[in-house]
């Protein structure tokens, strides 16, 4: 020990001026996942998805709600599996550090490549990495869903492609298909993504003589990405998988519903916020003189602002995949400072050890103060199930409170899972089509509750349910409470 202690004390803080961005905002991080921090009801349904995975196997018929036989693609039954490991074996609430290790992992992969891009310039490598990261974290695409692993994915999926041009070294393509097999059992409804982000890299090895373009070799790209599409199918679903995204997307009702599947309108603050960024990333394009841009960057900024525009949901994508190249585009403008290598690698390896040690314990420390865990409806479904038998309850829940009261053991009428209560993927029934109907009033309520006949229900403020209840006579409430302290909710049981 006092041999440690005599080497870390030759150690200053001039050896992590290289590295100061990086730790600087790695510790921002932490503090604005500490704001306000809560596992939402995807979160519960995906607990919910990984307990069953870990309990029973693989299910091939939906086993959480009221309905019966309905076909089902658990399409993120891997990323479950691994919410659910932490879960069950840390405690929930280290699920929130268990986001921070990821987000670690990205921005670690982010760093690789913007360092690729920019030949070594640590300066731009750690500005971009910094910029890319807080923007997603601060608006809270980083969370515990299966895309913060997408986004590993794809950003790795870069680096490797990036590398292969580089070096000139096929090797760097043996990543992609392992990259591909993660992604279907991960994020299945995604996975086509991979195909769609490559496909500029393609374009670009053509070496097109009117635009600025590399050329490299063209057919280990292609035999890679057959290699891809036959590794995908190596998931519990097979071809179901990969037909999930075209089962799943474009349905009207869905993208006027669902806020993360709505078309991006400006007509409000956060509008404004995301027009001022597309504008900055093309001055950023635009005013790049000495490096001609690549064809593949553009193609990748033009298709992931059409990925953005389309839905808040596909505005992540646009916020990494248009700025890591600036690294490239910049690096020779922002100043490498050079000083004198003073320590050892032994040294470093220490001090390296020692700082990853402490935004660990930090980052524990604080995800373990920060997650707020208890659910909003919590206190009503405890009521729910002290007087009443869990098997013996039939219950309507919306869209945003079913993923909760699933985990909790109760058999739903729907939850945040909308694709599988549509036909295309369920094989039996629309039963999104028919709650949509049902908000809107286009579904005779009376009707609708002759259909199921629920012993319970479960209706928040904000449902047009909330009101029209009162012309209903056979059920009464037994309950009332509030959703974070606002929003009224009431339980009803049929009488």
């Amino acid at each position: 020990m006092l041999k440690l202690f005599n080497k870390l004390k030759g150690i200053k803080i001039p050896y992590l001026r290289k590295y100061s961005y990086i730790c600087f905002f790695v510790i921002l991080m932490l503090f604005v996942y500490l704001k306000n921090y809560q596992l939402d009801n995807d979160g519960w349904f995906l607990l919910n998805h990984g307990r069953y995975v870990f309990n029973h196997g693989i299910p091939y018929v939906e086993p959480f709600t009221i309905h019966k036989e309905l076909s089902f693609v658990m399409q993120q039954w891997l990323s479950s599996l691994f919410f659910y490991l932490f879960y069950h074996f840390f405690g929930i609430k280290s699920l929130l550090f268990f986001v921070i290790i990821f987000n670690y992992l990205f921005v670690f992969i982010m760093y690789k490549l913007c360092m690729l891009l920019s030949d070594n310039n640590y300066k731009i490598s750690s500005i971009i990495t910094f910029l890319i990261d807080f923007i997603l974290v601060s608006l809270k695409f980083i969370v515990l869903r299966p895309q913060i692993f997408t986004y590993i994915l794809i950003v790795l999926m870069f680096y490797c492609l990036e590398s292969y041009i580089k070096k000139r070294n096929i090797k760097y393509l043996f990543m992609l298909p392992v990259i591909s097999i993660l992604q279907i059992n991960m994020h299945a409804s995604m996975w086509w993504l991979l195909y769609v982000f490559m496909l500029p890299y393609l374009i670009d090895g053509f070496g097109i003589k009117a635009i600025n373009s590399d050329k490299y070799k063209k057919i280990p790209l292609i035999l890679t990405m057959i290699f891809m599409f036959l590794f995908a199918l190596i998931n519990p679903y097979g071809i179901d998988s990969l037909i999930y995204f075209f089962n799943s997307y474009g349905i009207k009702e869905i993208n006027s519903f669902v806020f993360e599947m709505k078309p991006v309108v400006f007509n409000n603050l956060f509008s404004v916020y995301i027009f001022s960024f597309v504008v900055l990333v093309f001055i950023l394009y635009i005013y790049v003189k000495n490096r001609r841009i690549k064809i593949r960057y553009l193609l990748l900024l033009f298709g992931s602002l059409l990925l953005g525009l389309s839905s808040y949901k596909g505005l992540s994508y646009f916020f990494f995949i248009s700025l890591f190249p600036v690294s490239y585009f910049y690096s020779d403008k922002i100043r490498i400072i050079k000083y004198k290598e003073r320590y050892s690698i032994e040294y470093k390896r220490i001090y390296g050890s020692l700082v990853i040690i402490m935004l660990l314990v930090f980052g524990f420390y604080y995800s373990y103060k920060g997650l707020n865990y208890h659910n909003n409806i919590e206190e009503g479904i405890n009521f729910l199930l002290d007087n009443y038998e869990k098997n013996d309850i039939k219950l309507y829940v919306g869209y945003n409170q079913g993923g909760y009261t699933e985990f909790r053991g109760i058999k739903s009428y729907i939850d945040p899972r909308a694709e599988v209560f549509l036909k295309k993927n369920n094989k039996k029934e629309d039963i999104f089509i028919e709650y949509y109907n049902v908000l809107v009033g286009n579904y005779d309520l009376k009707k609708f509750l002759k259909k199921y006949n629920f012993t319970h229900l479960l209706i928040v403020e904000s449902e047009n349910l909330y009101d029209w209840m009162k012309e209903i006579d056979n059920y009464k409430i037994i309950y009332e409470g509030k959703v974070d302290n606002k929003e009224s909710y009431k339980i009803y049981v049929k009488s």
